[in-house]
């Protein structure tokens, strides 16, 4: 079934918004070699409030390390309780009022 050209509205024409430039992506930078910052110096710091500063020695952050990655007990997961099995019985309406 063909429609005459007569009864087919006509479609305006919406310009198009002129094309994009494409974007041209720098050429990377010469790779610099990153400095590596080194361990800070023991701070030696007057506290006047009497406390005193203590910093833990790296052997035995690296044995704690060990024996918690070593003989740790792991935690054990919760077993969970079987479902209930669901009542596939039809529903009946109950009434609760007295009337």
């Amino acid at each position: 079934m063909s429609v005459p050209a007569a009864h087919v509205p006509a479609v305006p024409e919406i310009p198009r918004p002129p094309a994009a430039e494409p974007v041209i992506a720098a050429p990377p930078a010469a790779a610099e070699p990153i400095a590596v910052p080194q361990a800070a110096p023991a701070l030696k710091l007057d506290w006047s409030s009497g406390l005193q500063q203590v910093e833990t020695r790296a052997e035995r952050v690296q044995a704690a390390a060990g024996a918690i990655e070593d003989g740790a007990p792991k935690r054990v997961k919760r077993v969970r309780p079987p479902q209930e099995p669901v009542n596939q019985e039809p529903l009946q309406q109950v009434e609760t009022r007295n009337g």
